[in-house]
């Protein structure tokens, strides 16, 4: 009867599986943490963008105050924005804008753009989408803002004219 025979291992051998077996679980130890508080919340934060990584166009208007008349040439400035937030506050920066103009009855279309990817570092910062900030622009109106949210596809902007050219040169300054 033939019995396999298995060498033994050498004492150096055991040692040095030992060894690597105790740096992998270092190794291991020490990187999980960036799984559970980096790789993780980021891919978490990626599945709105994934679902849908376009924000919608938004029609808007501008009308004047009282009356609701559309202001036809208004000057629209967009800034597409992320929002971060930090473990000492929060800020916003722009990372697209568009200007354009509104037509004869007072309206305008902000085309769709690609959303702010996210990413989210537990606990030292979150980034989102942060919304458009759009603001007219006019030398015979009072210059207004408004903001649209993520979903947010129409929205309406109020506004009225120059009281006086001292209310119009006091925006000047």
């Amino acid at each position: 009867m033939n019995s396999p025979i298995t060498p033994m291992k050498s004492k150096e051998k055991i040692e040095e599986e030992r060894y690597v077996r105790k740096e992998r679980f270092v190794l291991y130890l020490l990187f999980s943490p960036i799984v559970f508080l980096v790789i993780l919340p980021t891919a978490i934060a990626f599945i709105p963008f994934l679902i849908q990584p376009y924000v919608p166009s938004v029609k808007g208007v501008v009308v004047e105050e009282g009356t609701n008349k559309p202001i036809p040439n208004i000057n629209i400035h967009a800034e597409w924005m992320i929002s971060v937030g930090t473990v000492g506050g929060g800020t916003g920066r722009i990372y697209k804008t568009y200007e354009t103009i509104t037509n004869k009855d007072g309206e305008f279309v902000l085309p769709k753009a690609m959303r702010a990817m996210p990413l989210c570092v537990i606990p030292l910062f979150v980034r989102w989408y942060g919304g458009i900030d759009i603001t007219t622009c006019s030398n015979d109106y009072k210059k207004m803002g408004d903001h649209a949210d993520v979903n947010e596809t129409a929205i309406k902007i109020v506004t009225r004219p120059y009281k006086n050219a001292d209310e119009y040169l006091g925006t000047v300054k």
